[in-house]
């Protein structure tokens, strides 16, 4: 800050125009509305009515979550969209094998666009189940023989708001090794499930006026999508195929064990370098 002259302060102008047109001015805030115009979207899904009319059941037998079809679809006709009605984030990078890639571009009305990708990790929770024991021995009892389907739904669940329950994470990613355990419970289980080819855009619009000035802006959402590679029957398993990442060779020890290795090594003197003071000279 500089000094007071006899005259009165200083007057410094302070450069806000520029910051404003600057790429650190247009960039400020930016996570914040690309976690609006995504959490915005997901929502719209999360409450959409084609969510609750999927033909899916979703199980739980022992510890293995399942989801099973209750109607025929055809190839490609099953979608199901990545919800997360509890806390969605924007990650830019994740370990999470599991996590999906979510794309956000806007295009603003003079023209400039960004395009960023974020990832987002699994959202699941289900209900805790409040089943009085006298009535889960009487389950167990006629599971074994067929037990007709009233007597499966006499579960009672307690919830506290903290579900979040979306077919898309529910459905078991599974290696081939973890898929022939699966077929203990489901003979006929088989790899039914992808992701689409393509993420599904959805569009989220914002249109006003400022100083007699239009402000438009539209910023497009691509989420990705779970579809069925196969016919699917009343009764079938949907499972997807885990891919999982190699884990990265473990280097041993540290940066300082390696500084330490090096500096116990014999040096090995550079050609044409002359010999240490006390060496002999081979010739």
């Amino acid at each position: 800050m500089k000094p007071e002259t006899a005259a009165g302060p200083t007057v410094i102008q302070i450069p806000w125009r520029e910051w404003l047109l600057s790429r650190l001015g247009r960039e400020a805030g930016v996570e914040a509305t690309d976690m609006a115009a995504v959490t915005s979207v997901l929502q719209g899904l999360h409450t959409n009515k084609g969510m609750t009319d999927l033909g899916l059941d979703m199980l739980v037998e022992g510890k293995q979550l399942r989801v099973v079809a209750t109607q025929c679809y055809e190839p490609g006709c099953l979608e199901l969209a990545p919800c997360f009605p509890k806390n969605v984030r924007l990650l830019k990078e994740s370990k999470n094998p599991n996590s999906i890639t979510i794309t956000v571009q806007r295009l603003w009305n003079d023209g400039c666009t960004q395009h960023r990708v974020y990832y987002v990790n699994p959202e699941f929770k289900g209900p805790q189940d409040t089943t009085p024991c006298e009535t889960q021995a009487a389950v167990a009892a006629t599971a074994g023989e067929g037990g007709d389907e009233a007597t499966h739904n006499e579960s009672t669940w307690s919830f506290t708001g903290e579900e979040s329950m979306h077919p898309f994470w529910a459905v078991p990613r599974l290696t081939p090794a973890e898929l022939a355990r699966f077929m203990a419970l489901a003979p006929n289980a088989v790899y039914n499930m992808k992701f689409a080819d393509e993420a599904t855009p959805f569009q989220s619009l914002t249109v006003g006026k400022y100083m007699n000035t239009k402000m438009n802006s539209l910023c497009s959402v691509r989420v990705p999508m779970l579809t069925n590679t196969r016919q699917l029957v009343k009764g079938d398993d949907l499972i997807l195929e885990a891919v999982r990442k190699p884990s990265a060779t473990k280097r041993d020890g540290d940066w300082k064990t390696g500084v330490a290795q090096r500096s116990k090594a014999p040096k090995i003197a550079s050609p044409g370098a002359a010999p240490a003071k006390g060496s002999a000279t081979k010739i």
